[in-house]
């Protein structure tokens, strides 16, 4: 059976619609790296200078390996 032309057109239109929003620019984020290991740290505020979003989707890849929490990692600004 071979896949449809416009099944295939709308389902890569709906991949690159995903992607496009996903990329949004968002404000950098405050974090608080004490503690971290230099590479960690390093990563954590690269993904904070890209936002929210982008943070958030690290420490939830890599939770496991680096123990990291996103309430002990955002710094609230006073």
């Amino acid at each position: 059976m071979k896949p449809n032309r416009t099944c295939i057109v709308f389902v890569t239109a709906a991949l690159f619609t995903g992607t496009a929003l996903a990329q949004e620019n968002e404000p950098p984020v405050a974090v608080n790296t004490d503690g971290m290991a230099l590479h960690v740290a390093a990563k954590v505020k690269e993904k904070a200078a890209e936002g929210a979003t982008a943070l958030r989707r690290y420490v939830w890849i890599t939770r496991s390996q680096h123990n990291l929490d996103m309430r002990s990692i955002v710094r609230e600004e006073k």
